[in-house]
């Protein structure tokens, strides 16, 4: 990098601050404490944390739960 500013060249960076590392999965310990909430499925799941936020009023009954995409594609998770 020091060498870049005594030669004039541009010195360019980038941090990947969403970027994967080891481990990427989670240790068992860690995932088995939420076995019981997800074991009613993710729809319902999600019902319950949208109906939370507007009992809570961090949303108005304006507010209308997106509609769940039936596929992800592979594209969207990388």
């Amino acid at each position: 990098m020091d060498a870049s500013v005594t030669e004039g060249k541009p010195f360019f960076t980038y941090v990947a601050i969403n970027a994967p590392h080891s481990p990427l999965l989670a240790p068992r310990k860690n995932v088995e404490k939420y076995y019981d909430r997800y074991r009613a499925g993710w729809e319902s799941l999600r019902k319950q944390r949208f109906n939370r936020m507007k009992a809570m009023g961090l949303i108005d009954d304006r507010s209308v739960m997106s509609r769940r995409r039936r596929r992800i594609r592979h594209s969207l998770l990388c």
